[in-house]
């Protein structure tokens, strides 16, 4: 009697398997389905930014025409999202989402509770699927990971040098900024404000192999320059005053105009960071537009989304690795993209903010103490 049901209840599990599957996947279409439709109705989203986004924009209005994309964009994000607080004390909630670097979500938003868990605003598969993303998971800017999602995982590339004077495999290690070759030839920009040069500094203060020792040196021993001048280290660079440039901008704009300035792209040995920039995004809540917000952030997260940032930045000339993993990487730049095998962090946001005063007080003392040894 046992024996013939078996052959039964086999047949019913294939079946019910299927057919649960198929459950699962309409689920999750009928949600989306239903959030476009509203999204539709409520017909646009708005957006708080840093700098004009229009490739990606227009890509995204070709995807969904019905949602009109209204860009907020300033100067920097400390300028977004102040207005955004200023707006909300006047009882005013116009922003839907916040797409700038992450050291105001954290210092500003997240502490003024004005972001929305982002998680459950996820629909799409591709997109909820970690195994998609770099090391296998989502990763996340503030601290309990689930408000500002960080998207953008480009190769820091910090370490640029004169082509004419300098041979790539001369640095193979950040320990060889150190060598006499170099002394009073390297230039950085002051990493004691805000942006890309506090980043790559606070790898080089945090990071175990090197630390605030290594940054005592290089300031000590190697006569590092700092410039707050954007432009003047390229320059500096290009005609030879400096043969090793850290954290600079524009070298890749230098290198394409034909100066003798290019970035290093072989992995060093104590590894790199990765650097979000300005590629992190979050819900605002109290929202106007809420089924719009989660439809872009849905587009902006998934394979569509991701290359057509990428293809932004490489049109702009800046150059871009997306964090998922499972997309075309030609348009990033060498210097920029992930190596198979190459170590690579992702630094903690939240702890980088709570500690950059010592930094900057033990860089404020190294150039004192380097006026001292002067005089």
């Amino acid at each position: 009697m046992v024996a013939a049901a078996l052959p039964l209840l086999v047949c019913a599990l294939l079946i019910a398997g299927p057919v649960y599957g198929a459950e699962t996947r309409s689920a999750w279409q009928e949600e989306w389905e239903k959030t476009v439709a509203a999204a539709n109705r409520e017909g646009q989203v708005t957006i708080y930014t840093q700098g004009s986004k229009q490739y990606l924009f227009d890509r995204f209005q070709e995807a969904y025409p019905g949602i009109k994309i209204i860009s907020t964009f300033g100067a920097t994000g400390a300028q977004m999202a102040s207005r955004i607080m200023a707006e909300r004390r006047a009882e005013k909630y116009l922003a839907d989402i916040y797409y700038v670097g992450a050291e105001t979500h954290i210092t500003i938003l997240y502490p003024a509770k004005v972001l929305d868990p982002l998680p459950g605003a996820l629909i799409l598969p591709e997109v909820k699927d970690e195994s998609k993303w770099f090391q296998g998971k989502h990763h996340y800017a503030d601290p309990e990971g689930k408000y500002s999602f960080m998207f953008e995982g480009t190769v820091s590339g910090d370490i640029a040098y004169n082509t004419k004077l300098v041979k790539p495999g001369e640095i193979t290690s950040y320990w060889d900024l150190l060598s006499p070759k170099w002394k009073d030839k390297i230039v950085a920009f002051d990493p004691r404000g805000s942006g890309h040069s506090t980043t790559a500094f606070w790898f080089l203060y945090s990071h175990e192999p090197l630390g605030p020792d290594f940054l005592r040196r290089l300031f000590l021993e190697a006569g590092l320059t700092l410039s707050r001048d954007f432009r003047q280290p390229v320059d500096w660079l290009s005609a030879g005053k400096d043969l090793l440039c850290y954290a600079c901008q524009g070298v890749e704009e230098g290198h394409s105009q034909g100066l003798p300035v290019d970035t290093l792209t072989h992995p060093l040995k104590e590894g790199t960071y990765l650097a979000p920039r300005g590629s992190v995004v979050a819900l605002i809540n109290r929202a106007p537009h809420p089924n719009a917000a989660r439809v872009f952030i849905n587009w902006l997260l998934a394979r569509e989304g991701q290359s057509a940032f990428q293809k932004m930045n490489a049109l702009e000339g800046s150059g871009a690795d997306s964090l998922r993993v499972d997309i075309a990487k030609g348009d990033v730049p060498p210097s920029y993209r992930r190596q198979e095998g190459a170590g690579y962090f992702i630094q903690d946001v939240t702890e980088r903010i709570r500690r950059l005063p010592q930094m900057r007080k033990l860089i404020d003392e190294l150039l004192a103490e380097r006026e001292r040894r002067k005089n």
